[in-house]
């Protein structure tokens, strides 16, 4: 029981693994718990526990649609949500939670604007690097949000059309990919503020940010 209470890093996991957790006889270790990891379905997933993470921030689970949500029900302190690019539609389970503010996505998968849109209290998104988009205009009426990390990848393009509807986008962090950067795709963007090059990016051309004022590599 003790094994899934990592009370230095603050962070809980639970896993297939993890068949019994006394509630009540860790009470305090529990309510120091910032991190929730959810790895697999495991019994010990109940409201009683979740009533006991009062200082939950992170909630990183492989399935939000579940138990993920009962998680973010009961515990309206977190505030970043971490999972798989998923089948269903994210902001069925986050878009009217005002405490939720970052949003990573993370898996091998596409990602549809059907599932990212209508997101209006997110400030950040952070994408993982196999991640594909196949559409444009992907987190659409999601006003608020001033930070997007995200893969360069041939489909990256289209994703551009994202940053031309969403004003508020101050910063721009690109992850390794081997592909070039060339002339046109940041043009017209002035909300943005700086743009962070990651290592791996083979080519950056000077006319990338005609209208971005800051270019880190």
């Amino acid at each position: 029981e003790v094994i899934a209470i990592n009370t230095k890093d603050k962070k809980l996991t639970i896993d297939s693994n993890i068949y019994t957790l006394d509630v009540n006889k860790f009470a305090n270790e529990l309510r120091q718990i910032e991190t929730l990891n959810v790895e697999g379905m495991s019994d010990v997933l109940t409201k009683e526990l979740y009533s006991q993470l009062y200082n939950l921030k992170v909630l990183e689970t492989f399935d939000l649609s579940s138990f993920g949500k009962e998680v973010l029900d009961v515990c309206d302190t977190v505030d970043t949500v971490i999972c798989p690019v998923p089948f269903y539609e994210i902001s069925s389970y986050i878009g009217n939670r005002s405490n939720i503010k970052h949003l990573q996505l993370k898996g091998s998968s596409y990602l549809s604007r059907y599932m990212t849109k209508n997101l209006p209290y997110l400030r950040s998104v952070k994408i993982s690097n196999d991640i594909f988009f196949d559409e444009t205009n992907m987190f659409e009426n999601s006003y608020n949000i001033k930070s997007i990390e995200t893969p360069l990848v041939n489909s990256f393009m289209p994703f551009l059309t994202t940053f031309t509807s969403m004003q508020g986008v101050e910063n721009v962090v690109l992850t390794p990919r081997e592909v070039n950067i060339s002339e046109g795709y940041f043009d017209g963007l002035s909300n943005i503020k700086t743009i962070e090059v990651k290592e791996g990016i083979n080519y950056i051309s000077g006319c990338v940010i005609s209208n971005a004022p800051s270019l880190n590599t």
